[in-house]
């Protein structure tokens, strides 16, 4: 490819994607993350804070995390082998339509 042709294809792919810096994220949301996950696995603070900041589930296949902070009641996760599930009954419920 040319540098056009890459710059090109970045553009068209980061176009979609809103970035979120981390300042925009409650306080209170990285306490709470930091309080969770300090003895599970602390590296992975920022996934909890932005998970309890959106209200939404994050993609994991850690399985030492997902049993960890399961353990102390967060259950926010949805692993690969759910989300083909969900896809499958997707597609299942269009060929249905």
């Amino acid at each position: 490819m040319t540098i056009e042709e890459i710059q090109e294809a970045e553009f068209y792919l980061y176009k979609a994607i809103v970035f979120i810096s981390e300042e925009q994220i409650k306080v209170s949301n990285w306490i709470a993350a930091d309080a969770i996950v300090a003895d599970v696995a602390p590296k992975d603070t920022h996934y909890i804070a932005y998970s309890k900041h959106f209200r939404c589930k994050i993609w994991s296949g850690d399985k030492k995390l997902i049993k960890g902070l399961a353990a102390k009641g967060f259950t926010n996760f949805i692993t690969t082998d759910e989300l083909y599930k969900l896809r499958e009954e997707q597609k299942t419920k269009q060929s249905v339509k």
